[in-house]
Order: structure tokens, then sequence, then C-alpha cells
């Protein structure tokens, strides 16, 4: 009976050949199989953190490494994990994605870089996007730009406008400091 990892010549034979690079048997097999998903080499070996083999690899040679924007923290995995929004990888082969810093965002799935908040917005560690243009500020250029600071004179109470309001304008004799959300 032949041993783990071989197999026999032929059925009449007790001549045991080793199984090829990539493929693996049970003890008294007559033939090999290849490795599964997750496994490769000989013997077929679970691939390690940051790496992973699909099941429909043909090549088990050797396990590969997980792509940029990719992540894999399990031993012996058939496939890579996508970094969510607000995390990233930029590196092959990451066994975890890291956080996007203060004041910078990630919004899509599988990203290998963070993007600074434009001038006006923040965000937090692990942002997948950046905050709402504040009131006493306005848009510049539409939705998703720069927040400029309403200057002395005027007012935006709403979020994410694209103009402030003249205190002079609609209520006559009041004014405001710069960054004011009401005229006064």
């Amino acid at each position: 009976m032949c041993d783990a990892d071989t197999k026999s010549s032929s059925s009449a034979s007790h001549v045991c050949l080793d199984c090829g690079i990539g493929e693996k048997s049970k003890a008294g097999s007559a033939s090999c199989q290849r490795c599964s998903a997750g496994e490769a080499g000989t013997p077929c070996t679970k691939c390690l953190p940051g790496n992973y083999r699909a099941g429909s690899d043909n090549d088990a040679t050797n396990c590969d490494a997980c792509p940029k924007g990719f992540y894999q923290n399990q031993q012996g995995s058939g496939s890579c994990l996508p970094c969510i929004p607000g995390r990233t990888s930029n590196i092959t082969g990451a066994k975890n994605c890291l956080d996007c810093e203060s004041n910078t965002y990630s919004s899509s799935s599988a990203s290998t870089s963070c993007l600074a908040c434009v001038t006006g917005r923040t965000s937090d560690v692990g942002s997948a996007r950046c905050s709402a243009c504040s009131s006493g500020k306005h848009l510049i250029n539409g939705v998703g730009s720069e927040c400029r600071t309403c200057p002395s004179g005027y007012s935006q109470k709403k979020q994410n406008q694209n103009s402030c309001k003249s205190c002079g304008l609609f209520d006559i004799g009041q004014s405001s400091s710069e960054g004011a959300s009401v005229c006064r």
C-alpha cells in the first residue's frame, strides 16, 4: 500500500510513485489529485495569509499574492477579500487593509489609496466620505467641491448650499460676522 502523497504505478504493482508538484493523495490511492483551493506545492500546503489559490487555477505549484486593494487574513484561502470603503491596501500580499487617516477617505471597495478631503471638509479615521459643507459655509463649483466660509455680512443656515445670503438683502439693518449661519 502506498503512503499519502504517492500513488501506485499500476493496479498490479507494489511500486509507489511520488505525486507531481501541486498534487496530493491519501494513503493507498492509485492516483493523485490536484491540490484543493487554498493549497499549493508539494506536498499540498495551505496558502499563507496574504495569499490565495482559487480552485479554478490550473497551476497548483504555488499560491498567488492578493492584489492591491485586497487582503486575506486567513490561512488556506481560495480568494482574497476587497478592502471596504474607508480602508485601503497599496501592497500585494496584504494580510489586512489600513484605515484612511483623518481628513482622507475612500468611497469604493478594493481601494488602493485614500483621497484628501477638499478644503473646508473633514473626515474621521476610516471614513468612506468627507463631511458635509456645514452651515456658515458654501460650496464652490457645486456638490462635492470645496467649502468656503461665508464672509462678513453674509450667512447660510443650511448645509451643502451653493452660496451665502446677504444680510442686508432680506434682513435690512442686520449683519453677520464671518462664518455666520444667521444674520443678526
